[in-house]
């Protein structure tokens, strides 16, 4: 039997509502930041997480540079 695996194609009206939520939440996101609320370690494990479920390998090895370079 053969595996099939499917990736979602977004659109540009995708792309377009992600960018503007991207906008929205930056002030929100700089704040938290700021704030520190959540750790540089956590952060990168949400991040790697993330990321293997997108599938992207140059993502993937980034946020794992990242995450040793945090004591992860």
């Amino acid at each position: 039997m053969e595996n099939i695996f499917y990736k979602k194609i977004y659109s540009h009206s995708d792309l377009y509502k992600a960018l503007v939520l991207a906008v929205r939440s930056e002030k929100y996101l700089r704040l938290n930041h700021k704030k520190e609320l959540v750790s540089p370690q956590f952060r990168e494990r949400i991040m790697l997480a993330v990321t293997e479920v997108n599938g992207c390998q140059a993502c993937s090895y980034a946020h794992t540079k990242f995450a040793l370079e945090e004591g992860c």
